[in-house]
């Protein structure tokens, strides 16, 4: 597929990816004491550091392998909690689950171990934090959350007082993850968990249940596994009976068959539309605007994901408003 990034935009997308880099920095100064030297480690400057947290633990790094596992170590993820704490007063506790306050209530996340937290400390960043989906007017709609995950955006729409949430999620170990956040949380009558995705057109796949699908992971076929439903948009409305519901799709560059391929008729149905894109913008909005619908969109980070087919991608997101 053409994904239509201009030359202004693929320099726009690196100068948005050398900001992230300098928030990324301002973080690590943040936690870490002796920050200049992983500035020089990076730099190849330094082979061996001992990187001492703010939070009184210390951690060799050698090599580039044992940075990354850094940051998925117990010391990275007790200094990151004491940060959003202290910033963002959200009160993270581990024990038996992650926990955390948002509107006054007490939200559960199911853990495994501590690559699961790092990963589940940016979705609260990202959702209960910067709370990149408050632009959805989700109270007493019905959500159509494509690309559930674990279930942290589901649950961010239950807690905004969704009439109810379809969250649909391909891969089995996350989908399975999904199920115990919703439960955990008591909103198995609000939320319905659905082991599924969606694309251009109705198909199936197999995916083995023990893959654990890394950030951006696109959707995968494998010889042996569960059979996983992949709907169109037209399909999956017809298949829940919504004529009515906002659409959340985060589904790692499935969302350009999912929404090119549809007619206007049933993208209308669909009162706002939130969309991170992975490989630009231009298609989508266009298509969108055809429908009627008011855009607004972020402009696009330049990212390499070697979990991607294409590795090249062009991330940010689009916020759609259907037009009467």
């Amino acid at each position: 597929m053409d994904y239509a990034i201009s030359n202004k935009e693929k320099v726009i997308a690196r100068i948005n990816n050398i900001i992230d880099k300098f928030k990324n920095a301002i973080l690590i100064k943040e936690i870490i004491y002796n920050w200049q030297d992983i500035v020089l480690f990076r730099c190849g400057l330094k082979n061996i550091i001992k990187v001492n947290f703010k939070s009184g633990q210390s951690v060799f790094v050698n090599n580039k392998t044992q940075y990354s596992k850094l940051w998925k170590s117990k010391p990275a993820i007790q200094a990151l909690i004491n940060y959003y704490n202290i910033r963002y007063k959200t009160d993270i506790k581990l024990g038996e689950y992650l926990s955390f306050f948002y509107l006054k209530n007490k939200v559960k996340i199911y853990y495994k171990n501590y690559i699961d937290i790092a990963q589940i400390l940016s979705l609260i960043k990202e959702n209960f934090i910067d709370e990149q989906y408050k632009l959805l007017s989700v109270s007493n709609s019905y959500v159509l959350d494509i690309g559930a995950n674990i279930g942290d955006s589901a649950l961010y729409f239950a807690f905004n007082n969704a009439k109810h949430v379809y969250a649909l999620e391909p891969f089995p170990y996350s989908f399975m993850n999904c199920k115990k956040n919703i439960t955990l949380n008591k909103f198995d009558r609000k939320v319905t968990c659905m082991c599924a995705g969606i694309g251009g057109s109705n198909k199936s796949l197999i995916i083995r249940n023990s893959f654990r699908s890394a950030d951006s992971s696109g959707l995968v076929h494998f010889k042996s596994g569960r059979k996983v439903s992949i709907y169109t948009l037209d399909a999956l409305l017809r298949k829940l009976s919504l004529d009515s519901c906002i659409l959340k799709l985060d589904c790692e560059g499935a969302e350009y068959g999912a929404i090119l391929n549809s007619n206007t008729k049933t993208l209308r149905k669909f009162k706002q539309i939130f969309i991170e894109y992975h490989y630009g913008y231009r298609s989508l909005v266009k298509k969108l605007r055809a429908s009627n619908f008011s855009i607004k969109y972020t402009q696009p980070v330049k990212v390499h994901n070697l979990n991607a087919k294409d590795p090249n991608m062009y991330i940010g997101k689009i916020y759609a408003v259907r037009q009467d």
